[in-house]
């Protein structure tokens, strides 16, 4: 059984992204922290050492230090504890006192390092897509439908991305049949555990007994409280769906099959079979592992079947065009260097057509469009970015350019002023706002704005040229 346990986890492909990407390097080590207080939390029940307890909180303070979503290991270790021994509630949640005490602590010297960081910016759609939920109602029906997207890919890790933003999972209500499907499946899993609950209770927490009952009740009740911080039915969080949040999760999956097929009441078929079928699953894994392993090569096999396996996702269409773009600005030859900015723009198109408020997408297309010539466009397009979003300075600055090579100094002004409002350290839109002053023949103004753009960036050896110009002029 454990082996079994050990060889599912090992070989799930649900893993890859948690190991292959950086970002998941949180999720690897929160885990491994909580096996450790896991580990010595029952080290000290059976032995009843005082070191193993402090071990045990120790690992999971290190836990809440690598990710906040070990607060559920406060919940997952009673629990824990609850089906594999022998012990009393009351005994239980003496246990459990310390573990609340350690987040007490992690709280004050998070509050004290924080101080008054607020997120009082509204969760925006590119980021989760429940953001664009209308109502409360449709929100909570499209996040019980992503936990049910999150289950089937512990059974079905296929396909697999490194991205389910708007709108590959697009919001639903509670009338759609997938969701009724998810919550017509979770209500009975969950009445199953509460009843093998119960059934502990009645038998005072007799561990063994009805050993695979309790294996598959605590894998139920293991699920749903690692999964709840991330599942956005309680908090809308940085992500729509992520396949990394389901490092800890998917050990309920591995204990829960492994307990079917090597902890059988009697002699059935599936304990004849059990090592065949065992192969089987761990074989069809480790080859989906394999192959998903080559896809996080580099950024542009990424993006690659990110848009592939999330072909609705605005995301996945403006990182594969920004992968395209930043080839063709590799690129020497130019022919070859248009044909990438063509292939960026499309992708580009289609994330807009997704999600026409991805500003970062509308950006990028107007970079590819002025780097392939089309100016006009490339102007269109940064207007388009400022409407949806003024504060954007990159937009503004460029859409100045654009109008500074046209001659059109006023208004050119106009877009490098609102580019330092809201970015009043914006090297380049002072030293752009120098060049207007000096095209007017206004020297003072030039090099007052030559000079702070330098301050900025001193390496910026046009505008050091310029100023030396501006100078000479006025025989300084």
């Amino acid at each position: 059984f454990p082996l079994a346990v050990t060889l599912l986890f090992a070989a799930h492909p649900i893993h890859t992204e948690a190991v292959a990407n950086i970002k998941g390097r949180d999720d690897v080590m929160n885990f491994l922290f909580f096996e450790g207080s896991l580990l010595f939390m029952f080290k000290y029940v059976d032995e009843r050492k005082i070191k193993f307890l402090c071990f045990s909180t120790l690992f999971i303070f290190l836990g809440l230090l690598c990710k906040e979503i070990a607060v559920t290991f406060i919940a997952a270790i009673p629990l824990t504890l609850f089906f594999f021994r022998k012990l009393s509630i009351k005994s239980i949640a003496l246990l459990t006192v310390p573990l609340i005490g350690t987040l007490g602590v992690y709280l004050l010297i998070r509050s004290s390092v924080l101080d008054a960081v607020t997120f009082a910016e509204k969760m925006q759609v590119i980021n989760n897509a429940l953001a664009a939920a209308t109502n409360e109602s449709d929100r909570l029906a499209t996040a019980i439908m992503i936990l049910g997207k999150y289950f089937s890919l512990l059974f079905f890790p296929h396909p697999l991305s490194w991205d389910y933003s708007f709108n590959q999972l697009p919001i639903v209500s509670f009338s759609d049949i997938k969701v009724l499907f998810v919550i017509f499946l979770f209500l009975p899993l969950l009445i199953y555990a509460g009843f093998i609950i119960i059934k502990r209770l009645q038998t005072n927490n007799e561990p063994a007994t009805h050993v695979k009952q309790n294996i598959l009740a605590y894998s139920i009740l293991f699920f749903f409280i690692t999964m709840s911080v991330v599942s956005n039915i309680f908090i809308l969080i940085g992500s729509t769906l992520g396949e990394r949040f389901l490092l800890t999760p998917s050990y309920a999956f591995c204990l829960s099959v492994a307990a079917i097929l090597f902890i059988p009441k009697q002699n059935t078929p599936l304990r004849r079979w059990k090592w065949g079928l065992l192969i089987i699953i761990t074989g069809l894994f480790s080859y989906k592992t394999f192959t998903r392993n080559k896809e996080w090569k580099n950024n542009y096999s990424l993006f690659l079947s990110g848009v592939q396996a999330s072909p609705n996702s605005s995301r996945a269409q403006s990182a594969l065009g920004s992968s395209y773009r930043e080839q063709a600005e590799k690129e020497t030859d130019r022919t070859k260097a248009i044909a990438l900015y063509t292939q960026a723009i499309q992708q580009y198109k289609n994330a807009i057509a997704i999600l026409p408020e991805n500003t970062e997408a509308l950006y990028n297309l107007g970079v590819c469009y002025y780097s392939t010539g089309d100016k006009a466009n490339a102007l269109k397009v940064y207007q388009q970015v400022l409407t949806i979003t003024p504060e954007y300075t990159n937009a503004a600055n460029n859409a100045g350019v654009l109008y500074f090579e046209q001659k059109d100094y006023k208004t050119a002004q106009k877009y490098f002023e609102q580019a330092l409002k809201y970015a009043p350290a914006n090297a380049d839109a002072l030293a752009n706002l120098g060049a207007i002053y000096h095209n007017l023949g206004n020297m003072e103004m030039a090099i007052e704005y030559y000079k702070k753009a330098l301050v900025l960036n001193p390496a910026n050896q046009n505008t050091r040229n310029n100023l030396v110009k501006a100078e000479r002029s006025i025989g300084q």
